[in-house]
């Protein structure tokens, strides 16, 4: 899939891997940018989350930059109230909110969901320089599907006020996902 999207863009990737973050000891430290956009999320254990990062983190040239995909405490609830699922129990959603554990992939794959806060004290441990960390899709999120109908202007009108709100600490809980994005020191 990369290749093929970066074909269509016109982007010549010298090289990439896409595998277990988990294992990544074959590989040296020679990329300039990393995307760790899922792993995070997928393991349930932090030592695991922990060894996903440092693992890239490996890999990553000094003064690289690394994008960490995350996903909110609420984005079981969110996406809940998007589609309307029927709610057996208020608890299975709520549990969210005290352990981020997922472990049966109930309604979704095995994930752990995460907080701004425990984002910030898991990234400050790596020797990493923040440069942004943002909700995705912050309250605009209810009205994604009206609001990529709309015609381009105001789209990107609306796509601006997206952006400004991204980084507002305020609705950091209104975002299902959250973006790190740091650079080695």
């Amino acid at each position: 899939m990369q290749k093929a999207k970066s074909r269509e863009l016109n982007i010549e990737l010298e090289e990439y891997i896409q595998g277990n973050a988990l294992e990544l000891s074959e590989y040296e430290e020679k990329y300039d940018v990393i995307l760790l956009m899922g792993p995070l999320y997928h393991l349930i254990k932090e030592d695991d989350r922990r060894m996903a990062l440092k693992n890239a983190l490996d890999l990553l040239k000094s003064g690289g930059i690394i994008f960490v995909a995350f996903i909110s405490k609420y984005a079981p609830i969110q996406d809940s109230l998007a589609h309307l699922y029927d709610i057996n129990d208020p608890q299975s959603l709520l549990k969210y909110l005290k352990d981020g554990e997922n472990k049966e992939g109930e309604g979704f794959t095995s994930a752990y969901f995460t907080s701004p806060e425990e984002v910030n004290n898991l990234m400050s441990d790596f020797d990493i320089h923040e440069l942004a960390f943002v909700g995705v899709e912050n309250i605009l999120g209810c009205k994604e599907k009206e609001i990529c109908s709309l015609d381009e202007e105001q789209y990107h009108k609306w796509l601006e006020i997206g952006y400004q709100l991204s980084a507002d600490k305020n609705l950091m809980g209104t975002s299902q996902h959250f973006l790190y994005i740091g650079k080695k020191k």
